[in-house]
């Protein structure tokens, strides 16, 4: 290797930074420094590429290095990452946070919403909970499902023959 140490923990700062924007798998990271380290020490050579209509010249380690950094976060990094943030801000358990963040921002999970039939009983059932955590902002959604349904049972009706 002609490069100095600096030059390797920049790499593993670099994946650091990567992994904590959800774009590394952090199983990946010895890989992926790996890489960085092989075309460090390569650095004389320069690839071509096209990107569109216009041609591009760079070094192995700053096309690898663009390359990691345009990566998309992965979904899943950006669920747990929006359940544990609601969960400290809540101070509320995993499971509560997970139903919160899930019922705000479906498209974290891959949903268009988690909605309910309109014109239904749902629909009277959902605007008293919207009721219950307007007046009550600091509640969750799921402490306004458990007072609304103390407070109107029949909006909960259990199907003859219990669920399945």
């Amino acid at each position: 290797m002609d490069y100095s140490r600096e030059t390797h923990a920049e790499y593993i700062a670099f994946c650091d930074g990567l992994i904590k924007e959800g774009k590394l798998v952090g199983d990946h990271k010895s890989l992926a420094v790996a890489i960085l380290d092989y075309f460090a020490g390569n650095s004389g050579r320069i690839i071509e590429f096209s990107e569109g209509n216009t041609r591009r010249s760079m070094s192995p380690l700053t096309a690898i290095k663009r390359f990691l950094s345009s990566q998309p976060a992965s979904r899943g990094y950006l669920q747990e990452h929006a359940v544990v943030s609601y969960m400290e801000i809540h101070q509320v358990d995993y499971k509560e946070g997970l139903l919160e963040v899930s019922r705000r921002n479906p498209e974290l999970f891959g949903l268009q919403s988690l909605s309910y039939q309109a014109g239904t009983q749902d629909d009277l059932r959902e605007a008293e909970i919207a009721r219950f955590m307007e007046a009550n902002p600091a509640e969750s959604y799921s402490r306004a499902f458990i007072e609304v349904s103390r407070r109107s049972p029949q909006l909960f009706d259990i199907p003859k023959g219990g669920l399945h």
